[in-house]
């Protein structure tokens, strides 16, 4: 068996994961998602992180997948850097392609860092690409021919692997999520204003266009600002028939209260009409992709129909609610021009709470443990076995390595040299 053959799988893995390119990936995964996101949060922030987390997870997944590998042999570094390569590529695709596949990322990303959301963006599959440079890392990572097969895997995978696990899995939390800020009725309309400032309009609560005509922005503008300082609204033919924002309590809460109140009298006595218990919407407002701002109703607007009425209710993080001519509610979620939002579903309870230390810490370290056992409890020694003038050199005390001395006899053969354990033993000859 030669040296080549000799080297386990995992010192090919370790050292991609070593490489300068691996570890630049990992500073700037961190820095993107920690620091970047933060203060810029564009979209080319989110295709960073996609071009990092390519090149940093497929020599995670080369080091998972070599210590099941068990097989050394000259071909064994190329075939591991292969199936991660290609393992990683068709994940990201399914999950970025797919709703399902991020819906998936979303729960198993969830049960690591806490809850949390996989976007679904194809057209984050143009990173796809930067596949082919890890590729050649990880394929180009063998020792040279004729070069020291023996020299041992740099020691910074140490502090390497569990950074790039907890870079890769305990990424930053996302920036708020978009916001109805008011809604209003004009010229037999419903127009909204959003977290960017742009008003959207529609008359049937489905589709939503953008308000482009300069002289429609400005009567939209004027009737957005009159509504933010009347949060209720009434029936124009029916005076008597109101509705307003559902009245907070007295405790101090993040979200709430989402709801809608009526009042058949003139707004003398009041009656909730529709209500989302308060203590859900922190575990809803996590489930929006990216985090939902603060859910909580703050306007109402009454759209007059040929069947009655339509009730509008703009409700912050978690968009709109329509009040159909039966009485009947519904959540509509956010109103963007073109294709209706997937809605989120009001939660059944609440998550368990998020513990204090990231689980992706402690998974990085026992993933170190892992391969640092599989490598024998000694990073640094040389794998494989010995060969040329070494081999008679032994570099630290072994059995093996303790011969005991010989001396010539007069007839020239040799004999063995008595040796004593112990001052005692000698005294005793």
């Amino acid at each position: 068996m030669t040296d080549a053959d000799a080297r386990p799988p995992h010192d090919a893995a370790l050292r991609w994961l070593c490489h300068p390119s691996t570890c630049v990936a990992v500073v700037l995964l961190l820095l993107n998602d920690h620091v970047l996101k933060a203060a810029l949060g564009t979209w080319w922030t989110g295709k960073l992180s996609d071009l990092a987390g390519l090149l940093v997870a497929p020599p995670l997944v080369a080091v998972v997948l070599a210590l099941v590998w068990r097989r050394p042999r000259p071909a064994s570094d190329r075939v591991v850097a292969t199936v991660a390569v290609a393992l990683v590529g068709v994940l990201f695709a399914v999950v970025k392609a797919t709703p399902s596949g991020a819906s998936v990322a979303s729960a198993a990303w969830s049960l690591v860092d806490g809850p949390g959301g996989v976007r679904h963006d194809p057209t984050d599959l143009a990173a796809l690409p930067v596949l082919a440079l890890a590729w050649c890392v990880g394929a180009g990572v063998r020792p040279a021919a004729g070069a020291d097969r023996r020299r041992p895997v740099p020691a910074r995978w140490l502090v390497v692997l569990p950074v790039a696990v907890l870079a890769t899995v305990a990424t930053s939390a996302p920036a708020e999520g978009d916001t109805v800020r008011s809604v209003a009725v004009v010229d037999g309309a419903v127009v909204v204003e959003r977290q960017d400032g742009e008003p959207v309009r529609s008359t049937d609560g489905e589709t939503w266009a953008a308000v482009t005509d300069g002289d429609a922005r400005e009567v939209v503008a004027a009737a957005l600002a009159t509504s933010r300082d009347e949060p209720g609204a009434c029936v124009p033919d029916q005076p008597d028939e109101c509705y307003r924002p559902l009245r907070a309590g007295d405790a101090v809460v993040d979200h709430g209260p989402l709801g809608v109140e009526r009042s058949t009298d003139g707004g003398r006595t009041w009656r909730v009409d529709w209500s989302v218990p308060t203590e859900l919407l922190g575990t809803l407002a996590r489930r929006y992709d990216p985090p939902a701002g603060v859910i909580r109703t703050r306007q109402v607007a009454v759209l007059p129909t040929p069947d009655g009425y339509r009730v509008y209710a703009a409700n912050g993080g978690d968009g709109l609610a329509l009040r159909h001519e039966d009485g009947t509610w519904e959540r509509l979620g956010h109103p963007f021009p073109g294709a209706r939002e997937v809605l989120v579903p009001i939660p059944e309870q609440p998550d368990t709470p998020r513990p204090p230390l990231p689980l992706a810490l402690p998974v990085g370290v026992a993933v170190a443990l892992v391969v640092v056992a599989s490598a024998g409890g000694d990073p640094t020694r040389p794998s494989g076995p010995v060969a040329g003038p070494e081999a008679s050199r032994c570099s630290r005390p072994r059995a093996s390595c303790l011969r005991r001395p010989q001396r010539r006899t007069s007839r020239g053969g040799p004999r063995p040299v008595a040796t004593t354990s112990s001052p005692r033993a000698a005294s005793s000859r």
